[in-house]
């Protein structure tokens, strides 16, 4: 009974082992670290479809300030909407990429100037964003969700008009004329 039971704890034990998926694999950060060199390199170029390449088919990308785009069409019709209007450059310094098994992420800031075609100043941004990857079947990479938000301080709003001044109400219907 005691070897049985060992032998049966044994091979659980050795089943865990071997089915847990490797963190940080050296090649899968590496993997990650090449889609986002790809994503400066056609952005810098303003290939709209070299970006949406990246992605998966269902991805999602949630542009600041912008609509949630929904698919790789979305995507990379967002991507050519913004080349058509503006010459852009996009840095980007990692921060942290990690992976576990079949999914990863990459974390980290960017910063972002835009000229518009049409004349005008250029306009600067920076901020953060946050990448979520999936390794295929083939063992690529692709983006699945993306995210980014600028850090930017907004102008404040206007302050409020002020409050009515606190005193004896004006009766209503007396007076010249009423």
């Amino acid at each position: 009974m005691t070897r049985r039971l060992l032998l049966t704890f044994g091979i659980f034990a050795i089943s865990a082992c071997a089915s847990a998926p490797e963190a940080n694999a050296p090649q899968d950060i590496a993997a990650l670290g090449a889609i986002r060199d790809g994503y400066v390199k056609a952005f810098n170029a303003a290939d709209a479809n070299a970006i949406g390449a990246l992605y998966t088919s269902d991805a999602i990308a949630m542009p600041g300030h912008n609509a949630t785009l929904t698919g790789q069409a979305a995507i990379v019709a967002y991507n050519q909407g913004l080349f058509d209007h503006m010459t852009a450059r996009i840095e980007i310094t990692p921060d942290e990429t990690r992976t576990m098994g079949n999914f990863g992420f990459d974390r980290g800031r960017y910063k972002l100037t835009m000229t518009p075609k049409a004349g005008g100043p250029a306009v600067s941004d920076e901020g953060r964003y946050i990448v979520m990857l999936e390794k295929g079947a083939n063992g690529s990479w692709k983006v699945t969700r993306d995210i980014d938000n600028s850090s930017v301080a907004m102008p404040a709003p206007a302050p409020p008009p002020p409050a009515p001044a606190k005193g004896k109400p004006k009766p209503k219907g007396k007076g010249k004329g009423k």
